[in-house]
């Protein structure tokens, strides 16, 4: 063996390093193209054996590939607030137009409201049912004018059909 080298590497448990010659695998094999047989030098550990198999060297280490992040299980997600079911109408206000050109407001809490309508426009109080909420308070010709402070619409069929949606939101009658 030739001249050893000591070299730190880094760590106090790894033993100092020397150089090592290497044979040529295969017979005939040439030297290094400067004739000299220093291209077949490596460094190993001091006290290995020289080999003339490379496969006798240390492999080296595998890279460690990264771990996978771990999913963590999701628990106690909170939820949106559900939402509301539309609330019904605690009551729906009627503006009427009185023939004197007065107005009066009155309000309904539940359905059926009890009163028939013209089918024209304006609506008029055409009749009062005995067991409505208005007997007493709604009298006969009396005009629509608003519904919860909103006119209404132009033509009978859009009126109508406003008027039976805004109606349907109150609570039924107990």
């Amino acid at each position: 063996m030739g001249a050893s080298q000591t070299c730190c590497s880094g760590n106090a448990s790894d033993p100092p390093l020397e150089a090592v010659r290497a044979e040529p695998q295969t017979a005939g094999q040439s030297p290094s193209p400067d004739g000299t047989d220093a291209w077949k030098s490596f460094v190993a550990p001091r006290g290995s054996q020289e080999t003339k198999d490379t496969q006798d060297m240390p492999k080296p280490e595998e890279p460690k590939m990264p771990e996978e992040p771990k999913i963590k299980e999701i628990q106690n997600i909170p939820q949106e607030p559900k939402k509301d079911v539309p609330k019904q109408k605690e009551g729906l206000t009627f503006t009427f137009g009185l023939p004197d050109g007065s107005t009066k407001d009155f309000l309904f809490k539940t359905r059926p409201i009890g009163i028939q309508f013209t089918k024209t426009t304006p609506l008029v109080v055409k009749t009062v049912r005995p067991d409505s909420p208005a007997v007493g308070s709604v009298e006969l010709e009396w005009e629509v004018l608003q519904v919860d402070g909103v006119d209404l619409p132009a033509g009978y069929e859009a009126t109508s059909k406003q008027l039976k949606d805004q109606v349907s939101q109150l609570p039924t009658k107990d």
